[in-house]
């Protein structure tokens, strides 16, 4: 009978590691004011039960009480952001507390691949259904975008996200952002080349997977492929290396290398593709990556620019950062002195944002535990221990860690909890600081936090919805969010009017929304409510930042930033004759 139960048991933890990996890439609704919400939520919920099936497992088959190494990363960073929370004051705690729980889904995670690891066929089988999980959002993610190409997305909907562009478009099936389709295309072909090498998947199938996976990467134009097809095309040849079992030899380095080149080559084939059918059917598409590599100087210089601040608040706040949910504010106080830069809550670079968030505690608190996984994974393959499925994590890793060092994935459940499942999964060393029965409790009272936190947080946001539809202020106002209050607030500041009336809450709140986001026309109204309280010097101050939020269309906001100061007739007629002085006359 136990044996009947675990082995149900095991199923239905591959089948829940099966939508772990698939799909949280394919949910659709995509709302304001957290676009990701759902799909980041549906990954949540299917950790929580994946962890609460492993657990029972675990209990039922005696597994050891240790916990795997890496997880110190998310667990230390929960210390470090507790320390904030404690010494340092913020005007908005919320975004540190989602951080927490961001962290605790993560240790979790890694957790729960530590259980379902630790017998060595049941792991592997577990790796090759992530592995198939996927290939499946990839080609899945596919024909999402193809019906986007041909513009057909609305036949299906609401299953597929609808375009909204017409010229230069580059797809991204349900995800919202061509980078994080590139990247799902990415661990796909990865994922495929794995089953390849361990499961003797057919060649045709492979070729022609890696084929359309290489289309739908080059349906991006996104340029980090490029990068992480070579991270693939290495980590493959290292794979055809390694022996996978006994009853398979090391491939032929020769043999091993054509192999490695599978993965350039098809996206290099899918640009061809893409390309010849853009031009054969007119459809709008955006030009090549290798098109945009060459204008490389036009992106490199706005990351360069976001690297700059994000190095500058480090240096200001070295030992424990800025703060995790001051960040924006960090970079709004020092954009008068630091030039032009783009809006964003993200260094779009993981060890500059941990530095400027976090300082050097909370960085090398996160990473070195992820290093040294690395490390212990390759000594374990030179040893020759589960070689092919620890390569497999090191890959997965390498590819969303090439896209961490240009935006940020690890911020994204979907791609942070499959992650951290399959680092768990490869773990090699474990410690132990608690009783079985001990670790049995806090194991299930994490899950029933987590499970209970996502069901209250979709609760909340749903509230918070409601303050960015039409007239929605009056039904936010009677249910207000608590969660996503800041959020939601800052939906409702754009409709305040712009006058003396309550005018010290109204500078407040516009305050409060530059923490989140700090757009050139939030900080318009700011220095209308600014200039409305006689404080001059301060508003023409945030002038010279609305310069550098302005990302070379200054000429722009500063004409309407004088409209604005007209439609007061008069009430401030001192800042905008000081402002004429400083900026000049707008042009027509």
């Amino acid at each position: 009978m136990q044996s009947k139960f675990v082995t149900w048991g095991f199923r239905s933890a591959v089948a829940l590691a099966f939508t772990l990996w698939s799909v949280p890439f394919l949910v659709n609704p995509h709302t304001v004011p957290i676009p990701t919400f759902y799909a980041e939520v549906s990954a949540i919920v299917a950790l929580a039960l994946l962890s609460s099936v492993a657990l029972v497992l675990r209990i039922r088959q005696g597994g050891s009480p240790g916990v795997a190494l890496v997880a110190l990363g998310p667990v230390g960073l929960i210390v470090v952001l507790f320390i904030q929370l404690a010494i340092s004051h913020t005007g908005r705690p919320m975004p540190t507390f989602l951080a927490i729980f961001f962290c605790i889904c993560a240790a979790l995670a890694i957790q729960t691949g530590l259980w379902l690891g630790q017998d060595r066929i049941k792991a592997k089988v577990i790796l090759q259904t992530c592995a198939l999980g996927s290939v499946a959002s990839g080609l899945i993610s596919f024909a999402f975008a193809w019906m986007q190409a041909f513009g057909l997305e609305g036949h299906y909907s609401p299953w597929v996200a609808e375009y909204q562009g017409t010229e230069g478009r580059r797809l991204f099936a349900n995800l919202y952002q061509p980078n994080h389709f590139g990247t799902v295309c990415m661990l796909a072909m990865a994922s495929v080349l794995y089953l390849r090498r361990t499961a003797g998947v057919n060649v045709v199938a492979v070729g022609a997977t890696l084929f359309m996976l290489g289309i739908g990467a080059a349906l991006t134009a996104s340029r980090t492929p490029l990068l992480q097809a070579f991270v693939v095309a290495i980590g493959t040849i290292l794979l055809a290396r390694v022996q996978p079992s006994r009853q398979l030899e090391p491939i032929a380095w020769r043999r091993a290398i054509l192999w490695g080149a599978a993965p350039m080559i098809a996206l290099v084939a899918g640009m061809l593709f893409v390309a010849w059918i853009n031009r054969r059917f007119d459809l709008h598409l955006a030009i090549s990556a290798v098109d945009r590599l060459s204008n490389g100087g036009d992106a490199v210089s706005p990351r360069l620019a976001l690297w700059r601040y994000a190095f500058e608040v480090f240096r200001s706040h070295p030992l424990l950062g800025a703060g995790w949910g001051e960040y924006v504010r960090a970079q709004y106080l020092i954009a008068d002195r630091l030039g032009a830069v783009e809006v964003a809550n993200n260094a779009h670079n993981v060890v500059l944002d941990l530095l400027a968030k976090t300082g050097a505690l909370g960085a090398s608190t996160a990473l070195l535990p992820c290093l040294a996984w690395v490390w212990r994974n390759f000594k374990a393959i030179v040893a020759g221990d589960e070689g092919s499925s620890r390569l497999y994590g090191i890959i997965i890793v390498s590819v969303v860690g090439m896209h961490a060092m240009l935006e940020f994935p690890q911020n994204y459940a979907f791609f942070l909890l499959p992650l951290c499942l399959l680092m768990g999964v490869t773990e090699t060393r474990t410690f132990c600081f608690m009783t079985k029965e001990l670790s049995i409790g806090v194991s299930a009272a994490i899950i029933a936090g987590i499970a209970s936190g996502s069901i209250a947080g979709y609760r909340d946001y749903q509230k918070t919805e409601a303050a960015y539809e039409s007239g929605g202020a009056l039904r936010y106002g009677a249910n207000p969010a608590f969660i996503f209050a800041d959020w939601a607030r800052y939906g409702l500041v754009s409709t305040m009017t712009l006058d003396k009336e309550f005018l010290d809450e109204k500078i407040l709140m516009h305050e409060n929304a530059l923490t989140i986001a700090a757009s050139p026309n939030y900080i318009r109204r700011y220095i209308i409510l600014l200039a409305l309280d006689e404080r001059t010097d301060e508003a023409l101050l945030q002038v010279a930042r609305l310069k550098s939020f302005s990302l070379g269309q200054f000429e722009q906001q500063y004409a309407w930033l004088v409209d604005m100061c007209d439609e007061q007739n008069g009430a401030v007629g001192g800042f905008k004759e000081r402002l004429i002085k400083r900026y000049g006359m707008p042009a027509s």
